[in-house]
């Protein structure tokens, strides 16, 4: 029995002495937008098609350098909507992507 518990302790301070991969070299950055438009036509011969559309978008790259390698992904996504005239809510801009690269 003491020398299941001596093992088990023993385990515990090896675990504990290993150390803790450093995550300071993480670097982010991010740019958000949000774009509107309105059409409206009163008192228009041609035609009085309105329109209301917007969108919004979220660009961003993150990327890990420690000494000896790069790892970088970036990502871009957006979402958008439109309504035109008397007709429903249409989505106009659905986008993910995302590109991680390696370099040693």
């Amino acid at each position: 029995m003491k020398s299941i518990a001596w093992m088990i302790l023993s385990c515990t301070v090896i675990a504990r002495a290993q150390q803790i991969p450093d995550t300071t070299s993480w670097k982010h950055s991010v740019v958000a937008g949000v774009t509107a438009t309105q059409v409206s036509y009163t008192d228009w011969v041609q035609g009085d098609e309105n329109a209301l559309a917007w969108t919004t978008t979220l660009d961003g790259k993150s990327s890990y350098e420690p000494q000896g390698f790069v790892w970088s992904t970036s990502y871009s996504l957006a979402y958008g909507n439109t309504k035109l005239g008397t007709q429903g809510v249409r989505k106009t801009d659905d986008k993910i992507d995302v590109a991680s690269t390696f370099t040693y």
